[in-house]
């Protein structure tokens, strides 16, 4: 998963060197420009593993919500919170995008500090965790864009109960997900 990530890095930053010249000169700009206040939303796909179901759980679609503010053109600060069937996170983080403003479509990079949670039955767990991901922003018009990306976090859970295990006892856990949405510019 790191090695698809790095790639989506790499092929990120080949597209941010396209200059805005080689854009359709009929289009307007698009004026992608991620300052201010956004709201978005993601469905997204997800797998989740840790050290108690000795393996991942099926894969689970969920919802995301999230509270972004671009301090300049190119990065900004977001506060996001995912829900999946069994489990949720809260992630608080920074995206760098690259390219200017005038490109529609911009990749992305992010990373960010979580917390998950995770109910299955008799097991839950309350944990800490990073998150890394990369993807790409298309900007419809000024105030909409559509994004889509790829995420991975890590962490371990500090509290977890679970039949046959010690309830102070730490496990580590893992996520890997596929989101798609849309943002919206306040």
């Amino acid at each position: 998963m790191i090695r698809n990530l790095v790639s989506l890095a790499v092929l990120s930053i080949a597209l941010s060197a396209q200059s805005a010249t080689a854009q359709h000169s009929s289009d307007p700009p698009a004026r992608s420009d991620g300052r201010g206040f956004s709201l978005g939303m993601t469905l997204s796909g997800s797998r989740l593993s840790s050290a108690v179901e000795q393996g991942a759980t099926p894969t689970k679609s969920g919802l995301g919500l999230t509270l972004r503010y671009g301090v300049s053109e190119k990065v900004s600060a977001f506060l996001r919170y995912d829900y999946g069937y069994q489990h949720g996170q809260t992630a608080l983080g920074a995206r760098y995008t690259f390219g200017d403003a005038s490109q529609r479509l911009r990749p992305y990079v992010e990373a960010a500090a979580s917390r998950g949670v995770m109910v299955d039955g008799d097991r839950h767990g309350v944990g800490a965790g990073i998150v890394a991901g990369a993807g790409l922003e298309y900007s419809l018009n000024r105030r909409v864009a559509l994004d889509a990306g790829l995420s991975h976090s890590a962490g371990r859970f500090s509290r977890m109960v679970a039949p046959h295990q010690d309830p102070g006892s730490g496990n580590g856990y893992s996520s890997t997900g596929l989101n798609m949405g849309f943002r919206l510019r306040l």
